[in-house]
C-alpha cells in the first residue's frame, strides 16, 4: 500500500530527474553569489533561478578529473566544521549553510579518474514565494488533496509551473474535476491518452487556452491517486 510519505520520497526523486528550465546566466550571476569550484572543473548551470516549494533555488552541475574523495575534501574545506555528510547509494552527499543559502552537493564517480557533482542551493529565510499561478493551481485541486511538490521556473522570459499532489479520490473523479476547473479558466482538452490498467492506470491530458498550455497526469498508486499538473505561459 502506498502512503503520502512514500509519494513524497518518490516526488523528490522525480523532481531531481526533471529537466529544469533555465533563467539567463546574467540574471543568475546578478542575484546569486558565486560558489567556489575546484581548479580545472567544468561548471554548467542547470537551473539559474527557480522556485522550489516556495523557495528560490538554483542547480549547478560540475565535472572534473579526479576522485570522489578529492571533491569531498574540497567541499569539507570550503564548508568548514559545520557540515553534514551522508552516503546515498553510490553517491556521497555533503551539505552546509552558507549565509542565506543551504547548499547540498551530490558527488558520484562514474568511472576511475572522473568525478561529477550536482550542487543545489536554496535560499533560506525571508518567507515563501507563492506566485499567482501556483495559488490558482492549488485552488483547482480536489478536496482532500495534499501538495507534495511545487516547482516554478522561467525560460527565456516564459514562466512555467509543475505541481505534484495526491489524494484518495478516484482516477475518473480527479480527471473530471481538474478538467472542469481548467475549463472554467478557458482551457480545452486537445489530447487524452490512457496507459496501463486497474491499479496501474495512468491518464494523461493536454489542454490549451488562449495564453497557456497545460498537461494533467493522473496515476493510480494503490490507495492514492497522484496528480501532476504542468502549466506554461506561451510567449507573447
Amino acid at each position: 500500500m502506498c502512503s503520502l510519505h512514500a509519494l513524497h520520497r518518490g516526488a523528490r526523486l522525480v523532481a531531481a530527474c526533471v529537466a529544469l528550465a533555465c533563467a539567463s546566466a546574467a540574471q543568475a550571476q546578478a542575484t546569486w553569489p558565486a560558489l567556489e569550484a575546484p581548479a580545472g572543473a567544468h561548471v554548467e548551470q542547470v537551473a539559474g533561478d527557480m522556485v522550489l516549494n516556495g523557495q528560490h533555488s538554483r542547480i549547478t552541475r560540475l565535472d572534473m578529473a579526479g576522485s570522489a574523495d578529492d571533491l569531498l575534501a574540497f567541499y569539507r574545506a570550503q564548508f568548514g566544521a559545520r557540515h553534514v555528510e551522508n552516503r546515498v547509494g553510490p553517491a556521497h552527499v555533503i551539505a552546509s549553510q552558507l549565509g542565506d543559502r543551504f547548499v547540498t552537493v551530490r558527488i558520484v564517480a562514474p568511472m576511475d579518474g572522473e568525478v561529477q557533482a550536482t550542487i543545489m542551493e536554496t535560499r533560506v529565510g525571508g518567507g515563501r514565494n507563492h506566485s499567482r499561478v501556483e495559488r490558482d493551481t492549488e485552488a483547482m485541486l480536489p478536496a482532500g488533496s495534499a501538495v507534495i511538490q511545487t516547482q516554478e521556473s522561467t525560460d527565456g522570459g516564459v514562466p512555467s509551473l509543475m505541481l505534484m499532489a495526491a489524494n484518495r479520490a478516484g482516477l475518473q473523479a480527479n480527471r473530471d474535476s481538474l478538467v472542469e476547473q481548467l475549463a472554467a479558466r478557458g482551457f480545452r482538452v486537445t489530447r487524452e491518452d490512457t496507459a496501463g490498467t486497474g491499479d496501474h492506470e495512468v491518464r494523461t491530458l493536454a489542454l490549451a487556452s488562449a495564453t497557456e498550455d497545460a498537461s494533467i497526469t493522473v496515476s493510480d498508486t494503490g490507495a492514492y491517486r497522484s496528480l501532476l499538473i504542468q502549466r506554461t505561459r506561451r510567449p507573447q
